[in-house]
């Protein structure tokens, strides 16, 4: 019986920055999450730490301080550096 897919969830700021790390993880896609909010969403099966390591390195390339990722409804931040 497969596992059930674990999917992650990542603040963006805007829907210009929420592409940018779309490209960077694969199946994801950028969803509208409230009227002025927007959040990647993909899965996290498989190689988790790339995925970690792909937002890392986002926040680094759009200057952005910190966001919130969601895993298993839990919220984590992370940070710039």
């Amino acid at each position: 019986m497969p596992l059930p897919r674990q999917e992650i969830r990542i603040e963006v700021p805007d829907p210009r920055r929420g592409r940018a790390l779309v490209e960077r993880i694969d199946l994801s896609e950028l969803a509208r999450t409230a009227p002025e909010s927007w959040a990647v969403i993909g899965s996290a099966d498989g190689d988790l730490p790339q995925v970690l390591a792909a937002v890392q390195q986002w926040l680094r390339d759009e200057d952005i301080d910190q966001t919130t990722v969601y895993l298993r409804d839990r919220a984590h931040t992370m940070t710039r550096d």
